[in-house]
């Protein structure tokens, strides 16, 4: 049943995960260009800086946020997203098929 209170609670607890991981990956690479790892070369930091940015707040932060705002199970979260991949796949092939 479609209850459009909890579907726009929902939009509302997206949009914040995502202000705030934004927020964050500013700060990161606020404090990478203020040098924040001055001992290491900047290769070294370059790549601390990129492990941060796109394992932890790309991935793991969202992920997490997500679990614990919406209240699902990881498990929850891949299964649906296998099925909105599986949808386009097959709305693509579709599409395909009729050139």
């Amino acid at each position: 049943m479609y209850i459009p209170e909890q579907k726009n609670k929902s939009i509302f607890k997206t949009y914040l995960i995502y202000f705030i991981c934004m927020a964050l990956f500013c700060c990161v690479r606020i404090l990478s260009a203020r040098g924040w790892l001055l001992d290491m070369k900047y290769w070294q930091a370059d790549i601390i800086a990129t492990l941060i940015i796109q394992v932890l707040l790309m991935f793991a932060l969202p992920f997490t946020l997500y679990c614990l705002f919406i209240k699902v199970k990881p498990k929850s979260v891949f299964k649906t997203c296998n099925k909105i991949k599986k949808y386009f796949f097959k709305k693509s092939i579709d599409k395909m098929k009729s050139l």
